[in-house]
């Protein structure tokens, strides 16, 4: 007699109760196995899945900011907690926070116009700031603290 143990990523493991086995089982992958150990059909799915996934890497960008250009990663695979991993520019093999999934998208030749003036209007930026900073040297302050020592002679 069989008797399901539990649902692992998807495959059902069941005990043989009869040739105290353990058997897995996927209708997705259409696929099962018998193994002697509960804890060797799971590392038999996990493997299972890992060689038959057919991650195709996809690349990735940041939104350029002022501090340079949008950063370019390239995603190449999800881990078991469902966590991307990502290789960067310099061939490093890291996990992607859940936190900076919002802050990537699919590079799009489309956005380069947009890049384009927004890198525009943050030069104009940084010169309307320069001119501000000009101009408010110029402005003529009496603090409190002058005010104070004029009335008080401190």
């Amino acid at each position: 007699m069989r008797a399901l143990i539990e649902t692992y990523r998807g495959w059902e493991i069941y005990f043989d109760t009869d040739k105290e086995e353990f058997y897995t089982v996927s209708n997705q992958y259409d696929n099962d196995k018998v193994k002697k150990y509960y804890t060797s059909a799971k590392k038999y799915i996990d493997d299972y899945i890992k060689e038959n996934s057919d991650f195709k890497p996809i690349k990735v960008q940041k939104m350029p900011s002022m501090f340079g250009d949008g950063e370019t990663i390239t995603l190449i695979g999800i881990r078991k907690d469902k966590a991307f991993m990502y290789e960067d520019k310099d061939g490093n093999k890291k996990q992607l926070s859940s936190y900076s999934e919002n802050d990537y998208f699919l590079i799009k030749e489309e956005n380069k116009k947009h890049f384009e003036k927004v890198a525009e209007l943050r030069i104009e930026r940084n010169k309307i700031d320069e001119e501000l900073k000009k101009i408010e040297e110029n402005v003529i302050k009496v603090t409190v603290k002058q005010i104070r020592r004029q009335l008080l002679g401190e």
